[in-house]
């Protein structure tokens, strides 16, 4: 099978500093989308620190770890170390975290992985199919069977990269088959574009790359009130 992806990453209409981050590396199959947190330059370094840093981190971890979806989960939490560490050597950055989203393609094989909101879907029969699950005290409260939620329960993350915790990346192994359109994106998108439209774009994209342009104009149209990046991944027939 043969992919075609693009990613965009947009400031969005409200904000100073664009702290979000992708990664596509086709060669090894790892996309990755990122989410930082932390003001003025510190968000954007966790974010870099979650994408890039997620590379070599998953090199290091598959010398010892064979199975795909633990070497995934350990890059993931060696990523979360090296932000900390980074965070605690410079008081300008304390605090600092980062969600993050990765679809890591094997053949047929397929692994999601995600700490945080950032998202993954995929668009199989022209469904749209949530991937990833939120790491926010929203899902948190709508697991437990709450039907009031706590007001700004979905911006209250309650799990990150860089945080005082060792995060339990949420991962997921799935079949992958050709004509699957897989979207990566932050908050910034779901936040300001229904999934019914965000379906309706990645079914109907000629490209990825178009894709990811409309996604984005969406998002700003609607207030683009955060950062917005996207990665679209189309599994060719």
């Amino acid at each position: 099978m043969h992919n075609s992806a693009s990613g965009l990453t947009d400031l969005g209409r409200r904000r100073e500093n664009n702290e979000d981050a992708f990664l596509i590396d086709a060669a090894e199959g790892l996309y990755v989308v990122a989410d930082g947190v932390g003001g003025h330059a510190a968000g954007e370094v966790a974010s870099h620190l979650a994408t890039e840093g997620l590379v070599a981190a998953l090199t290091r971890a598959q010398i010892d770890e064979p199975d795909p979806a633990r070497a995934l989960m350990t890059a993931i939490c060696q990523v979360h170390n090296d932000i900390r560490t980074a965070a605690q050597s410079d008081p300008a950055k304390k605090g600092m975290a980062s969600t993050v989203v990765a679809f890591w393609q094997h053949g047929r094989s397929g692994i999601v992985a995600n700490v945080g909101d950032s998202r993954a879907y995929r668009l199989r029969g022209g469904a749209l199919e949530l991937l990833s699950l939120d790491h926010n005290l929203a899902s948190e409260q709508r697991r437990l069977g709450a039907t009031t939620l706590f007001p700004g329960a979905e911006h209250i993350l309650t799990m990150v990269l860089g945080g005082e915790t060792l995060p339990e990346p949420y991962t997921d192994v799935l079949e992958v088959e050709p004509g699957d359109r897989y979207l990566l994106c932050s908050d910034g998108l779901t936040g300001m574009v229904e999934e019914s439209t965000i379906r309706t774009v990645v079914q109907t994209a000629a490209s990825a790359e178009d894709g990811c342009r409309v996604l984005v104009e969406l998002a700003n149209r609607n207030g683009g009130r955060d950062n917005i990046t996207v990665v679209l991944v189309f599994v060719e027939r």
